[in-house]
Formats: structure tokens, sequence, C-alpha cells
């Protein structure tokens, strides 16, 4: 593990807590909080960002003018299953759509905890078959950050257990992984005395 990931990891078992009820949060305040704070983004001129239905599932469908219309990028939001939201990632989509030049399907699906586990699974699997329908699957490339990178490993897995054809790439940003307290880094750190001494001050 990186010196980085140990220090955050260390400061983040101070602070760690449980989930005990669906009535700890209000989810929906959260997440209609995360659009408010990316209000500021402002769609470019040449990007048209229109919703729509693929399989059943909502789904954001953002275009740029140019960009090539047989070619495009599945993208998963993260925000640990519970909280985030194609709205409230625009600054990465349209930037994607933009100044990457690649149309992106960013997928709606549903959170947790009012739908519980598989139905996120399930609608991701559900748009890549949708997507198959309209392009080659050597021309779809998955893009997924945080838990939405490990939804974008678990449809990949999904696609696996279908027999579909796989896309041309995927891309796991900060995947989520590690839920059992089976590997020794999930208690404990091993931070260089030296280093500790420097960056941690003792």
């Amino acid at each position: 593990m990186s010196l980085v990931n140990t220090l955050i990891l260390k400061n983040g078992l101070k602070t760690k807590r449980y989930f005990t009820s669906v009535e700890e949060k209000d989810y929906e305040a959260i997440r209609l909080e995360e659009i408010r704070q990316v209000s500021f983004v402002k769609k470019p001129k040449n990007v048209n960002d229109e919703m729509t239905i693929i399989h059943g599932v909502k789904v954001h469908r953002i275009s740029a003018q140019g960009n090539p219309t047989d070619k495009i990028i599945m993208y998963i939001h993260g925000g640990g299953f519970v909280t985030g939201s194609p709205e409230s990632r625009t600054m990465f989509t349209y930037y994607l759509a933009d100044k990457m030049g690649y149309n992106v399907v960013a997928v709606d699906y549903r959170l947790a905890p009012e739908h519980p586990f598989p139905a996120g699974v399930n609608d991701c699997i559900d748009v890549y078959e949708g997507l198959l329908s309209e392009y080659a699957a050597n021309n779809i490339i998955i893009i997924g950050e945080s838990a939405g990178a490990n939804l974008t490993l678990v449809t990949l897995l999904k696609i696996k257990e279908r027999g579909l054809e796989f896309p041309r790439a995927s891309f796991a940003f900060s995947p989520c992984v590690q839920y059992d307290k089976v590997l020794e880094s999930y208690e404990k750190t091993r931070i260089p005395k030296a280093w500790s001494q420097i960056f941690l001050m003792k």
C-alpha cells in the first residue's frame, strides 16, 4: 500500500462510522444538495444532455457536435451506492463529450436503501445490453468511479456470466471492492517509522 493510501486509511479508521438504520440519513436531501453544489457547472454550447430510457433504465445521453456517433462511453457514477447521480457528475461527463470528443451514456441506476442490491447491478448490465443493440462491443468503453468503479467491475462479471461481448476497454477509478475484514490492511497500517515521524509528527 502506498504511503498516501496508508495515511488516508489511518485517518479513516479513526473516524469510521457504522450504518445502523435506513432512517439515519436523509439520502434524498443529500442527493439534492450534491446537485446544488455543482450548479455552477455550465453545459458547453455544443453539448446536448438528454434524459432517456435504455432497457427500462434512466440514462443521460450526453453528446457533442462532431463526436463519432458509432462510439460511446458508458459512465457509472459513484456515491457509495446511496448517493450520486448523472446530474451531480456533469463536470466530468461534459468534459468527456466536449474536450475528449466522445459521447457518453451516464447511467442513473437505482440507489440504496430504497432499492437494495442487486438493483443497481441489474440496471448497469441492462444498459450495457441495450447499448449492444446500438453499438459494436468494440466501440463501447465502460468508466466508473468509486461505487461506480465497483459496478464497472461487477458489470464485467455479469457480461461474462451472460455470455455477452466484452467492451473495448473499461476503467475503474478508485473502486471500493474490500467489504470483508479479511485483509490485514482493513484494520492495520504499516507506516515506516521514519515516515511516520515526518508525516504524523510522532
